[in-house]
């Protein structure tokens, strides 16, 4: 897509079950709440997600350009199929990206069981997606768009634990951070000036929200939207 892209904001997808023993129930006059017991390690049934075979979910991107002067706001839905996925610790989990907002797109997305992360792209002929990309090495990915489709993606670290995630990457301005939330886990991801942040909630099978952004052009409208598509639209 031409132009230069001044913000992104994407929301996932699928309705997701909620994992846990109920540790309590909370009473007013109109609703009754049964809430889950907090795990002592935050990372369990939220990230990695459990992915199998025939698994499958939408995302919705919304993407905002400038070209020639004027503001492109595209909002693209996206569907993912998992159709292949290693039965061990190794190789990758192969998921067919498609979109009815633009036929084009027919990719395979791969992402890497162990440390489970992004890998890359590919078209219907095994070339790289965008053709001038290579797979991404053992790390967090942060970038731009290709068709209004964001890459971005966490890396399990290799001792599951909150906070700035040990990299091996040989790029000192990549770096991870991971928070709690009461609904999971939210990954801050920084690459130079390109900076993403991805909520994760417990049971999904893929973010439930991502905002990218430049830090030079915060200041600019229109500010990143998010919208939660239901199961089944």
């Amino acid at each position: 897509m031409k132009g230069t892209l001044l913000t992104l904001a994407a929301v996932a997808v699928l309705g997701c079950a909620s994992a846990g023993k109920p540790s309590g129930t909370v009473h007013d006059k109109e609703t009754t709440v049964t809430l889950p017991a907090p795990s002592s390690d935050p990372f369990e049934g939220v990230f990695p997600p459990a992915w199998h075979v025939g698994d499958r979910w939408r995302v919705s991107m919304s993407s905002v350009f400038r070209h020639a002067g004027e503001q492109d706001v595209r909002t693209l839905v996206y569907d993912f199929l998992v159709e292949e996925a290693p039965e061990g610790d190794e190789g990758v989990f192969l998921v067919r990206i498609k979109s009815a907002t633009l036929p084009r797109v027919n990719w395979l997305g791969k992402y890497r069981k162990r440390p489970f992360s992004f890998v890359g792209l590919e078209d219907p002929g095994g070339n790289p997606v965008p053709p001038s990309s290579h797979d991404n090495g053992e790390g967090p990915f942060v970038g731009t768009t290709w068709e209004g489709f964001l890459k971005d993606f966490p890396i399990m670290p290799a001792v599951p634990r909150l906070g700035v995630t040990p990299l091996t990457s040989k790029k000192p301005e990549l770096t991870q951070e991971i928070a709690r939330t009461p609904e999971g886990l939210r990954f801050t991801l920084v690459d130079g000036p390109l900076r993403s942040v991805i909520e994760w909630k417990r049971g999904a099978p893929w973010w439930s929200s991502l905002e990218w952004t430049d830090p030079h052009r915060l200041g600019e409208p229109p500010y990143p939207s998010a919208k939660l598509l239901p199961s089944g639209t």
